[in-house]
């Protein structure tokens, strides 16, 4: 039973956001897998220089961006407070291009990708167009795993599992929500409930 919550404010900042697509319709299975995760083993980087996503992926589904052709990609929106002077649009751009220019070019030609930057006055100008009206609730159960640097870096073990969690058409979803701030919280009284996983882990992953 929660008894009281303390709640720490902070002054509103600009916060950048990138729309991203990356996807093949004519690709093979082999070179869809080898594309992505390479990007997937890029988010601890690009969470080490303060950027955060909500993305999701999937084989053969027009699901993504309500497409016709079937299609296989990723799509999500990556984000970044500017609260250092080294952060803007721009360099959250020139990151997330770096990655997925990189990516694209093991399989020329192969794949299309976009990175769609847009700066909003604050977190909450962002928010309130793309996240609502929301349900107050619904039944649902679910299964995810924490992902840290290890897991991510692991391509083939990422081919593996994920090949085998979208076996039956379903996407999966990769939250960039750990990182530093996750890690290096320090509760009053010296303990939490927190999974100990957290303390290690970049990435939360479960069904779409």
């Amino acid at each position: 039973m929660i008894t009281s919550v303390t709640i720490r404010a902070f002054p509103s900042t600009k916060f950048a956001t990138a729309s991203i697509f990356l996807g093949t319709s004519t690709s093979t299975e082999d070179a869809f897998w080898d594309t992505l995760t390479y990007v997937i083993s890029r988010y601890p980087e690009l969470s080490d220089q303060g950027i955060s996503a909500y993305s999701g992926f999937g084989t053969n589904v027009t699901e993504l961006l309500n497409l016709t052709v079937p299609t296989s990609g990723m799509t999500g929106t990556f984000m970044l407070p500017l609260l250092h002077p080294t952060n803007s649009s721009d360099s959250l751009a020139a990151s997330l291009n770096k990655v997925f220019d990189e990516a694209t070019a093991l399989h020329p030609g192969e794949f299309l990708s976009s990175v769609v930057v847009t700066t909003h006055d604050s977190f909450w100008d962002w928010y309130k167009i793309h996240n609502g009206p929301l349900d107050a609730g619904k039944d649902q159960v679910l299964g995810s795993r924490l992902l840290d640097k290890k897991a991510l870096v692991d391509r083939e073990g990422l081919k593996k599992a994920y090949k085998t969690l979208t076996s039956d058409g379903a996407l999966a979803a990769l939250f960039l929500v750990g990182g530093k701030g996750v890690w290096n919280s320090a509760m009053r009284g010296g303990s939490n409930s927190v999974n100990p996983s957290w303390r290690s882990a970049y990435v939360h992953s479960r069904k779409w």
